[in-house]
């Protein structure tokens, strides 16, 4: 089993991810349980992350199809967590942008890094497949 750690640092605010490999996608929803997005939503499955204690697991990843998958996400510190309404978060996504990711209970709230934190904060993904080929989206929205 193949295990990534995804620093979050970089980030300024992480609404959502999408990840496909082999053709097929999972998308989550990093925010708070008052804005979990609903599967399916038109048509398409989600999986909310919305524990950003550090040590919190999110196991029982669905691809967009609804298949379970043995990927889990691991909080490695915790975040910030944001109902992102008064601070930034994105209220009416654009389908011409976004495409399925549009979708405003997934772009409304957010998990951050506070400002002065420069290392330590991350999550990491195990139970990939080593002979899988993976590729990441990130979005993320917030006031200044």
């Amino acid at each position: 089993m193949k295990r990534l750690h995804v620093s979050a640092a970089a980030l300024a605010a992480l609404s959502m991810w999408a990840m496909t490999a082999h053709g097929a996608s999972i998308l989550v929803d990093f925010g708070t349980v008052d804005h979990l997005t609903e599967s399916p939503t038109n048509g398409v499955y989600w999986n909310n992350a919305a524990d950003a204690a550090g040590g919190a697991v999110l196991q029982g990843l669905v691809t967009t199809s609804g298949a379970l998958v043995p990927i889990t996400i691991s909080n490695q510190a915790t975040f910030i967590q944001n109902g992102g309404v008064a601070v930034g978060g994105l209220t009416n996504p654009s389908p011409a942008q976004l495409g399925n990711l549009a979708v405003d209970t997934a772009t409304i709230d957010f998990w951050a890094v506070a400002s002065n934190v420069t290392s330590g904060i991350r999550f990491d993904l195990s139970g990939l497949n080593p002979t899988a080929t993976y590729s990441f989206r990130f979005f993320g929205t917030r006031a200044t």
